[in-house]
């Protein structure tokens, strides 16, 4: 439902020709409920922001969440070389989603160059990220405050780098193309815990944490 929200209500009324799509044979149920939060976001900025290219180097900062995890697999899909910073027990997730070499994040990123940088969480930022920017090299901001987003507004451009911020559509064609990815092989949510709706204040202490695997279902 987007920015609407509802998503603890027992019942939603959605139009018909609205935001909704058949849901493909190959996911389950609960793949089904984390098919978009992650993906969509990770296809805006990676497609439609930064516009990664087949060859291009590849730096997810913040790699295994339900964003990260979609950017790993769709940079892999892309073509790119994929480079991630995840905590130390994510890293084999990490690796299977698509990373080529993975570094704690905690230890800093890979030394780069890359041509783009996606910062999940907003960990680096512009002046931590242009060092490992090349000439012509795209930040995207995934999480941004109102101050890097006025910034990127009013000088987007920085030394012949971009710095990229911004909300992805929830529109149709969005999810479209989402679907067409998962049934070329390009993407699939990653689950991480699933949880009953008796346990929904400990699924959100969990998503809480900021490291929590993959998407955090609640089952109804």
């Amino acid at each position: 439902m987007g920015f609407k929200g509802g998503a603890h209500a027992e019942y939603l009324t959605i139009r018909a020709d609205g935001l909704v799509l058949p849901m493909p044979e190959t996911l389950s149920f609960e793949q089904g409920a984390a098919f978009f939060f992650g993906g969509l976001t990770a296809t805006h900025f990676l497609i439609d922001r930064a516009r990664l290219a087949a060859g291009e180097r590849l730096l997810v900062a913040g790699a295994t969440g339900s964003v990260g995890g979609a950017a790993l697999q769709i940079g892999r899909h892309l073509g790119a070389q994929v480079s991630a910073t995840a905590s130390p027990g994510n890293h084999p997730l990490a690796r299977s989603l698509g990373a080529d070499q993975v570094t704690d994040y905690r230890k800093g990123p890979p030394p780069g160059p890359f041509d783009v940088i996606l910062d999940v969480m907003g960990s680096l930022g512009w002046q931590a990220a242009r060092p490992l920017l090349a000439p012509a090299g795209r930040l995207a901001l995934v999480t941004a405050d109102l101050g890097e987003m006025l910034g990127s507004a009013i000088r987007p451009r920085r030394y012949g780098r971009m710095v990229l911020t911004g909300t992805n559509p929830d529109t149709l064609p969005a999810m479209q193309r989402l679907v067409a990815l998962h049934q070329a092989g390009g993407y699939t949510p990653v689950l991480g815990p699933v949880l009953p709706f008796a346990d929904l204040a400990k699924a959100h202490a969990i998503a809480e944490t900021f490291h929590k695997p993959g998407n955090l279902v609640v089952v109804m």
